[in-house]
């Protein structure tokens, strides 16, 4: 799937999974040692904005912002 994307963050050994829609967004999960949950982010040029909660929670918990490292591809771009 095109749409997909995933990535990793040092805190806890955590990755996200997530899909890629046209209006800038990512929504998707996130799983670290300690939990898990779900997250949207909202994409800028050098990185994003957004919010997490935890698994089974229904209100966001707090915000999640980051820059974006290292090389990413494109159906028409290479790393």
């Amino acid at each position: 799937d095109t749409n997909s994307v995933s990535g990793w963050y040092e805190y806890q050994g955590g990755e996200v999974y997530g899909t890629y829609y046209d209006d800038n967004t990512i929504r998707g999960t996130w799983h670290q040692v300690d939990g898990s949950g779900d997250f949207i982010f909202y994409m800028a040029q050098t990185g994003f904005s957004g919010y997490w909660k935890v698994s089974g929670e229904y209100d966001w918990r707090g915000e999640w912002n980051g820059n974006l490292r290292g090389c990413y591809e494109t159906e028409d771009e290479g790393c």
